[in-house]
This record gives C-alpha cells, structure tokens and sequence, in this order.
C-alpha cells in the first residue's frame, strides 16, 4: 500500500468524518475515496462465517465445469 501524507487543514477535515468520502480535485473530478478507521483503530481482518464444514460439503456437492464448457455454453447465448 501506498502511505501519502496529507496537510493538517485536510487531516482535520478528514477526521471529523463518520463515513465514506469522496476525494474530489478542483475541477471537481473524483481521484479516489477515503473512508476512516473507527475509533482510531485499524480495521480487524473479518473471517469466513461459514464453517469448514460446510465449506467441505458445498465443495464436493458442487458441480464444476471446465474453461471450454464455461466458454460454448457463454457463445450459446
């Protein structure tokens, strides 16, 4: 990830932000967003709420399809 540092008149416009912003430059063109961490701190990695057992059990219960089959059956359409 790339770390930019940004003025102090921005920083205090970005920290009394709830939500997500919209970065805009002075013709008014969008160059990305920003969206602050809550409470200060740095967002927890979220994990899977499916078990692995039921990650398992989809995986063998699912019927799979090669490149080629994917491929006629898109060109069919």
């Amino acid at each position: 990830m790339t770390r930019l540092t940004i003025d102090p008149t921005l920083g205090r416009q970005l920290a009394g932000q709830h939500g997500c912003v919209e970065l805009c430059d002075p013709s008014g063109r969008t160059v990305g967003f920003f969206t602050p961490l809550v409470q200060g701190t740095r967002p927890e990695r979220l994990e899977p709420t499916v078990s692995e057992e039921e990650l398992d059990r989809r995986e063998k219960e699912a019927e799979t399809y090669s490149t080629a089959e994917v491929k006629a059956h898109l060109e069919s359409l």
